[in-house]
């Protein structure tokens, strides 16, 4: 019996695991842009930030 509530919390997770790599891989995709433009903006600031330090 724990064997098996083992192995299906592990397929559960595994299940989930994909499933939020795959939604977030379509979502960067629709996002990319977006997303470019504020790692830019926040790497940006950083390197600003460390300069002025």
């Amino acid at each position: 019996m724990t064997t098996f509530i083992k192995s299906s919390i592990v397929a559960f997770t595994t299940l989930l695991v994909g499933y939020v790599v795959v939604s977030s891989i379509i979502w960067i995709g629709y996002h990319s842009i977006l997303i470019g433009s504020i790692i830019v903006f926040v790497v940006t600031i950083a390197l600003i930030t460390l300069a002025s330090n």
